[in-house]
């Protein structure tokens, strides 16, 4: 598969996990039918991509990582739309379970730090929607109120490290710095077999 394709997969699994999320309209059913088609599909066409080259050696995990994500999404939406049947506010957990799994699907793959801090505070503001999705539970106010400390201060070091790093002349792309290796999908070969002139 083109490494251009590699590394377009992320964004295009991010969108299917919105489309459901914030497709207008009140036929929920197809909502849930859409948001667990997506996330079983994506599950499986991810696996065979762990043995494929990579831009770089991490790739391979991440894609595993990828593949369990998106199949214990799919597990959860079988069980929370079981279990909410008759629930109001059905479209709101559809909305941000769907922007979670997305947020964190770009955490996994992001080939640049920017990007994937943004998705981090993504994932944050997800979750504390679902930890409030019955804000009349003491135990879950409790619980959003620690996740809500925890994550704000999380994300100041997160972009305060990012800051000093691109202060330092630090490059924020996390793909190899050769087109050559980007290309070939193995940083590895072009380090370990150099040029003949590289020798000397």
């Amino acid at each position: 598969m083109p490494q251009t394709l590699l590394a377009a997969l992320p964004y295009a699994i991010a969108l299917a996990w919105l489309l459901p999320a914030l497709w207008p309209g009140r036929a929920l059913p197809r909502h849930w039918q859409a948001a667990e088609i997506a996330a079983l599909a994506g599950g499986l066409l991810l696996l065979p991509l762990i043995f494929l080259p990579t831009p770089a050696p991490w790739f391979a995990a991440a894609w595993l990582m990828q593949a369990l994500i998106q199949l214990l999404g799919w597990m959860v939406l079988r069980y929370s739309r079981r279990y909410m049947q008759g629930e109001p506010g059905q479209a709101r957990f559809l909305r941000a379970i769907g922007c979670l799994l997305a947020a964190v699907t770009l955490v996994v793959q992001a080939s640049h730090l920017l990007l994937m801090a943004l998705a981090w505070i993504a994932c944050s503001l997800a979750l504390q929607t679902l930890l409030t999705f019955y804000p009349g539970l003491p135990a879950a106010r409790l619980a959003a109120r620690r996740e809500w400390r925890a994550s704000r201060l999380a994300e100041c070091l997160l972009l305060g490290a990012l800051l000093l790093w691109a202060l330092a002349g630090g490059s924020l792309s996390l793909l190899p710095g050769s087109p050559q290796a980007l290309a070939d999908g193995a940083q590895g070969r072009c380090c370990t077999n150099p040029p003949p002139a590289a020798a000397w």
